[in-house]
């Protein structure tokens, strides 16, 4: 018997056998979620050229956060993060680069004012 809990050292085995089995359990869980994790992020991306050989189509999903900014006025940067913390970038040149919106969601959050 165990002078610190009052339980009997065959008590204090069971419970102990009890924390192992559990402990395996959550360790199998945890490699099974981990795993379904990293197949379920694995990006699928396809880079679409033209006749001369220039990226003309591109489409990367899933994607969880996409930047782009001009550089200079002949020099636009765009990114995709994915899930896992990769990152597929373009920069696109030119000159007199303009960007026109053509479509938005009905409603969002604005990033800047949150």
């Amino acid at each position: 018997m165990s002078a610190e809990s009052g339980m009997s050292d065959k008590e204090l085995a069971e419970i102990a056998q009890g924390y192992l089995a559990e402990i395996t359990r959550l360790r199998a869980e945890n490699a099974r979620l981990r795993e379904a994790l990293e197949q379920a992020a694995v990006p699928k991306i396809a880079l679409r050229r033209d006749e001369q050989g220039e990226l003309d189509d591109i489409v990367v999903e899933p994607v969880e956060m996409f930047r782009m900014e001009f550089m200079t006025d002949n020099s636009l940067w765009i990114a995709c993060y994915l899930p896992r913390g990769d990152c597929i970038a373009w920069q696109l040149l030119g000159k007199n680069l303009k960007l026109t919106l053509t479509e938005e969601p009905g409603e969002y959050e604005d990033w800047d004012s949150s």
